[in-house]
């Protein structure tokens, strides 16, 4: 079930039309809930981002409930080191990701042309 997050079309993939990503989310929501995703769970998050390492990850995910309950490096390089808690309060779960998605979607940020 989270492939289906991770394998949302992206924009650096060129694929930029935002009815075509809101229905990818749509599907990969639909997805989540037929799991009917237990009160915890875990799961990998890494970031492609231009940033520090310590915030790219990647991580191993423990959500209780609706709450990150646990945030632990998996990059060999990290694995020894704690993850900050402010670092930690910006880790979302599945149901926050999917917002996430859906914010970005929504702000349609490509530039004219390229889509």
């Amino acid at each position: 079930v989270l492939l289906a997050v991770s394998r949302l079309p992206s924009p650096c993939a060129g694929d930029f039309d935002p009815e075509t990503l809101a229905a990818e989310l749509a599907s990969a929501r639909s997805l989540w809930a037929a799991v009917g995703p237990s009160p915890s769970y875990a799961f990998k998050l890494e970031r492609s981002c231009f940033c520090l390492e310590e915030y790219r990850g990647p991580f191993q995910v423990r959500v209780e409930g609706d709450t990150v309950d646990d945030v632990q490096f998996l990059a060999t390089d990290l694995a020894d080191k704690e993850v900050s808690e402010e670092l930690r309060r910006d880790i979302p779960t599945v149901e926050g990701l999917f917002a996430i998605v859906e914010k970005e979607i929504g702000r349609n940020p490509v530039p004219a042309g390229l889509n």
